[in-house]
């Protein structure tokens, strides 16, 4: 199975003109760096093309339905099923790190998903499925003024 890891703010808004709304939270990006670091991540075109660029010291995957995408430094896949039923993430640890649309494409292929919470609204274009999270767990949770982080499993 997949993991997951994504930041919401409180209504599970997750982007806003093909970025973050919230912008870079320190404390977020070293959990994100300290998770993904020397495993595979895998996205779909729009946050690659977000992020401009393969993630370092990470195997990036990104999945495009079109056949001449090209991304430096990455391997472009184009069905969430070639990487399901070649147990891609049995190699190493895998995590999808979104959009909107590959989250929800993974859901049922995932069984851990590494959840930070803005504790705060923002406008926004783009949503995490948090209606899709009624037979998770909570395994674990760290509160501070600004966020939560959570541990999921189902």
């Amino acid at each position: 199975m997949f993991n997951m890891i994504v930041a919401t703010d409180k209504n599970g808004v997750i982007g806003k003109n093909n970025s973050i709304p919230w912008g870079i939270i320190a404390e977020d990006m070293r959990r994100f760096r300290k998770l993904t670091v020397g495993n595979t991540v895998i996205m779909g075109r729009k946050t690659y093309e977000s992020i401009e660029h393969a993630l370092p010291r990470r195997e990036n995957v990104v999945l495009s339905r079109n056949p001449s995408f090209h991304a430096p430094n990455c391997r472009v896949e184009s069905s969430v099923l070639n990487l399901v039923n070649n147990n891609y993430y049995n190699s190493r640890e895998s995590f999808i790190i979104g959009g909107q649309e590959i989250y929800k494409l993974f859901l049922p292929y995932t069984s851990k998903i590494y959840m930070t919470i803005i504790n705060d609204e923002y406008e926004g274009d783009t949503f995490f499925p948090i209606n899709d999270l009624k037979n998770w767990r909570e395994l674990r949770r760290a509160d501070n003024e600004k966020m939560s982080f959570l541990t999921l499993i189902r």
